[in-house]
């Protein structure tokens, strides 16, 4: 970075939250006539206002910028402070592309989405090459028609980025949500994007039943639980990262995660989250098609492959902690993660974060669950334990991504259930069970247990529980209740329950103490069985009882 600042103009930008120099677009003929245009803010002689401003490049050195060269292109009025847009970018047709939001407050109290007469909300497309001070190319939507001239697209809440894929032309934008979904839209001419009508692919005003005739619906959204401030970015056209050729990446502000968008067949898209990379403010693409992430705290980064091997789940790789079988998940269970370069090399056991709670990231290593950062036990390049979070209840299924020194495993798809119970055992998922005798030691063929004493049974994946479960919390008074009713099977007879509820100090670990029934045939391998709601543990388990 040069020490001088190619254009300093902080005496005309009012700035500030989401006020600023929000936008630069070099002309496509740049080299040849030193023109550039910027996207701002400012207090207007009728009050804040956003500016379209050309400027030209210093004749005298290729390294400055003529501050005196503006020339001001369009400017119009911001009702409120917020939701400003601010790209601006070329499209292969020559035309500036200018992004707006759609005036600020909540909801957008004035309706500018919908109105084609005001320029907020909108896509706007101009020819900075013809007019005074510009024309609005004849082809646009709306020349000899009611709406604005210069509106090429609207619909729009806040598309702070969008661009154009080097190949194809095509344009996409992300568009920053309300309170419920974020969103990628491929744009068209005449499109209408649905703001303030829907929210992504939600109906927003009226909240159900909403009028979708005409609306072009988002080829992506997601919710609050992966992100909070959608920001668009670029299909990848490099060579630093063959494998994302093709792939649209965008990112999120409040949340960091960064995605790739692949097409599929029938015009269908998949999205993978590829890691984490702070708050995600904008994107920039050079002129072979490399891709950077610019950070909000200053940094820029290019998209690379590293030369690590990627990370990847084996196929069936990701079981029961207790019973090792591949099973559902469900809330709060401890699952096993088999693959590949999934951590470092030797083993790292469970760490606590600054709330005492058990960390959701390890020697570099992540697990999520739909985007959900889960809580880690133990991390290994073959082997990763994790507690599923309790925000996928009531869910049929979900993702599980594996993410190790920034690179993520493939998505695998997994089902899931209100419980899915095992026990733990003393080694491979059956045989002599992790079992204490009354007296707290441990359970063995040469310890056995006495007919009608109290045994405790150690499992994992009962489901939700009351209080509602906390991802990574260790368990204290008042203890969290599974909330189906637990059982428990001792050589065939039912055994009295006494406590089935969270291990104290453990995260992710239930504790069943229940008294062997009198009438239980004595023996070194008695099978034990525990049942929560219509759900049961692997077969094979066993204690001794004499």
């Amino acid at each position: 970075m040069l020490p001088t600042p190619f254009l300093d103009i902080q005496d005309r930008v009012r700035s500030g939250g989401e006020l600023g120099l929000l936008g630069l677009a070099f002309h496509p003929r740049y080299p040849a006539n030193g023109r550039f245009f910027l996207n701002y803010t400012r207090n207007g002689p009728e009050g804040l206002e956003t500016v379209i401003a050309e400027y030209a490049v210093s004749s005298a050195n290729p390294n400055l910028a003529n501050r005196n060269s503006e020339r001001i292109l369009l400017r119009f009025a911001q009702p409120f402070t917020n939701h400003n847009g601010g790209m601006l970018a070329f499209g292969q047709d020559g035309f500036l592309y200018i992004g707006t939001g759609d005036g600020g407050s909540a909801g957008d109290p004035m309706r500018n989405g919908q109105n084609v007469e005001t320029l907020l909300g909108k896509i706007l497309r101009m020819d900075v090459d013809s007019g005074e001070p510009y024309a609005s190319p004849p082809d646009n939507p709306f020349v000899g028609r009611a709406g604005r001239d210069e509106i090429w697209a609207y619909g729009l809440r806040n598309p702070w980025r969008f661009s154009f894929d080097r190949l194809t032309g095509r344009l996409i934008a992300g568009d920053v949500g309300q309170n419920r979904r974020e969103e990628i839209d491929i744009i068209v001419k005449g499109g209408n994007y649905g703001w303030n009508i829907m929210e992504g692919m939600l109906c927003f005003l009226p909240s159900t039943n909403c009028n979708q005739t005409g609306l072009i619906l988002p080829i992506h959204d997601y919710g609050r639980d992966l992100g909070t401030s959608v920001t668009g970015g670029y299909v990848y056209r490099g060579k630093s990262a063959p494998s994302l050729t093709g792939k649209y990446l965008f990112g999120d502000f409040g949340s960091g995660r960064l995605w790739a968008l692949t097409e599929t067949t029938g015009g269908q898209w998949e999205a993978e989250q590829l890691l984490t990379a702070g708050n995600i403010s904008s994107f920039g693409e050079d002129e072979a098609g490399e891709v950077y992430v610019v950070d909000y705290g200053g940094s820029v980064r290019q998209i690379i492959e590293s030369g690590d091997p990627q990370p990847a789940v084996n196929r069936g790789g990701i079981v029961n902690a207790a019973s090792f079988l591949p099973d559902a998940v469900a809330p709060g269970k401890i699952a096993t993660i088999f693959g590949a370069g999934i951590g470092p090399n030797q083993g790292v056991g469970a760490q606590l974060d600054s709330s005492g709670r058990v960390s959701t990231s390890t020697a570099e290593a992540q697990v999520f669950f739909d985007g959900i950062p889960a809580p880690l036990y133990f991390v290994r390049a073959d082997q990763v334990n994790a507690q599923v979070p309790y925000a996928i209840a009531g869910r049929t299924s979900t993702q599980l991504q594996v993410q190790y020194r920034g690179a993520l495993t493939s998505p695998v798809t997994l089902l899931v259930a209100e419980a899915a119970p095992g026990i733990f055992a003393q080694s491979g998922g059956s045989g002599q069970g992790a079992i204490l005798n009354q007296d707290t030691t441990p359970n063995s063929s040469a310890n056995p247990a006495p007919r009608g004493s109290v045994v405790v049974v150690y499992a994992t994946g009962e489901g939700q529980t009351t209080p509602a479960g906390s991802d990574g919390r260790l368990a204290e008074v008042p203890f969290p209740l599974p909330l189906l009713p637990v059982s428990l099977e001792i050589g065939g007879l039912a055994a009295d329950v006494l406590f089935a509820g969270s291990a104290p100090g453990f995260a992710g670990l239930l504790q069943v103490n229940a008294r062997i029934p009198p009438g239980v045939t004595p023996g070194a391998a008695v099978p034990v069985l525990l049942r929560v709601g219509g759900a049961s543990s692997q077969p094979g388990v066993t204690v001794a009882v004499n």
